[in-house]
């Protein structure tokens, strides 16, 4: 997979660009707690090989290790940008 196009596919989604039929894909990860990282994503639970290679598990992992400022741009070029000054 190519992580660039995963990423922006994620940001597309999270963002609310993508149809409707894909933004449930992925949902952010509500605390009560104030942490570091306020837009992570929920991973699904990998209980086989097949969930750990799906889009959303994939997608969810990849931009969860994105740097604290990741997916916080406002617009897709931005994000573009942004992800490959990470060398990605």
């Amino acid at each position: 997979m190519n992580i660039r196009r995963v990423l922006c596919f994620v940001f597309k989604c999270v963002s609310g660009d993508a149809p409707s039929y894909l933004r449930h894909l992925w949902s952010k990860h509500e605390s009560r707690y104030n942490l570091r990282r306020k837009n992570c994503l929920l991973l699904p639970k990998p209980n086989t090989e097949f969930v750990k290679k799906s889009v959303q598990f994939v997608g969810a992992s990849l931009w969860d290790s994105l740097d604290n400022n990741g997916g916080l741009e406002e617009s897709l070029a931005e994000f573009k940008s942004s992800v490959q000054e990470l060398g990605c």
